[in-house]
């Protein structure tokens, strides 16, 4: 019955016009909370461990770089080539620990550079799993070796995860053993 009653309150509160924002603001930070609270099972922090399927079927472990201010996650690759079998796009590079991929190419992006410059990146996607969620990113292939860490993930790849940026290493790699 108290509840009731608190409905009733706060329906005939919002006949003042004068209290609607506060109500309206208050019931909003509830329901963004209740959110919040939903996702607290994928909490993770501005480094984590990634696990990475390649083409050739290997997996590696990279730490990346969690960027919610990126919009596109990128992975560091060099000699990248670019070649043209049965008829689809294809780009053959050399990422870390000198692994040689060739990934169908999904499209070619045009980045922003800090001077004002546009640059062109091929895109690919790749099969990630992040604290036991798996999921096919969108990467593009940068050479990221003045950077200390090879794979960034930014907003696109991380829908579902609650980012402390205060902390590291929250995710368990363990949940991604066998996932592939």
């Amino acid at each position: 019955m108290e509840s009731k009653i608190s409905m009733y309150k706060i329906f005939a509160l919002l006949r003042f016009e004068s209290i609607k924002p506060a109500i309206i603001f208050y019931l909003g930070a509830c329901l963004a909370l209740i959110s919040i609270q939903s996702l607290a099972g994928h909490k993770i922090g501005w480094l984590e461990p990634v696990l990475l399927q390649a083409s050739s079927a290997n997996e590696f472990v990279l730490e990346a770089k969690i960027d919610s201010g990126a919009d596109h996650s990128s992975l560091h690759a060099t000699q990248i080539h670019y070649e043209d079998i049965e008829g689809l796009r294809y780009v053959s590079f050399t990422t870390v620990k000198g692994l040689i991929e060739t990934q169908p190419v999904v499209r070619v992006a045009k980045i922003k550079t800090k001077d004002g410059g546009v640059q062109e990146r091929a895109v690919i996607k790749l099969k990630i799993c992040l604290d036991g969620v798996v999921r096919e990113v969108a990467m593009n292939l940068v050479d990221r070796s003045h950077f200390s860490k090879a794979l960034l993930l930014g907003r696109s790849a991380l829908g579902g995860f609650l980012i402390d940026v205060s902390q590291t290493h929250l995710s368990d790699i363990d949940k991604c053993r066998g996932k592939f």
